[in-house]
């Protein structure tokens, strides 16, 4: 038998269970079996054959904030695209503490204000803290400048899907391109005011 951690056999308990972390399901899985893939907690399943992997977690994502000048302000642009996020703090040592003060200032920055002036590091956490279902859309873009062309930098890492609303109706533009994999440019023949939901 093969574990990480403590087993308590008379008691029916694994203590101290650690899983390592997979970037894919494993081969020939086994009913019962437990994975951690992708940020993510699955369990093997019997549902028929094969088996199903089942999340027993909801995904969770993060953003690491290095605080490299000595400051009672920390600016952090974490990107994550909600104002729903757990912020710890750390200070040199890699112990977490509790400072003054944090406040989400946008869906994509925070401030953590000290009452001591430091270095150290703090991690911004999204997930589904609210057990409500995640969005389908991966970020939205708000263009509150009457522009022909909207730039996008969505930092999704890959040519995403793009829906584009003027007020309340869903519209085509005149092009959609993505200059990069984190970029994308949405171009009408008139200027427009919206908002654009990236899948």
């Amino acid at each position: 038998m093969k574990f990480f951690g403590h087993a308590n056999l008379q008691q029916n308990e694994l203590q101290n269970a650690v899983l390592s972390t997979l970037t894919s399901f494993p081969i020939n899985a086994k009913v019962g079996q437990v994975a951690f893939v992708n940020s993510t907690v699955y369990i093997c399943v019997s549902a028929g054959d094969p088996p199903v992997w089942v999340p027993l977690t909801q995904e969770i994502t993060a953003y690491t904030h290095v605080q490299s000048t000595v400051s009672l302000l920390w600016n952090i642009t974490h990107n994550l695209n909600t104002a729903d996020v757990h912020v710890q703090v750390y200070n040199t040592s890699n112990q977490v503490f509790i400072p003054a003060e944090i406040t989400i200032t946008s869906p994509t920055t925070c401030t953590v204000e000290l009452n001591t002036a430091q270095t150290g590091k703090a991690v911004v956490i999204a997930g589904h803290f609210t057990g409500t279902t995640k969005p389908v859309y991966q970020y939205t873009h708000y263009q509150s400048t009457s522009s022909t062309s909207w730039t996008i930098d969505h930092a999704l890492g890959y040519n995403p899907i793009v829906r584009v609303f003027i007020g309340t109706a869903e519209v085509q533009p005149l092009t959609i391109t993505h200059p990069t994999t984190n970029q994308t440019v949405v171009t009408f023949t008139t200027a427009q005011v919206g908002y654009a939901r990236l899948l």
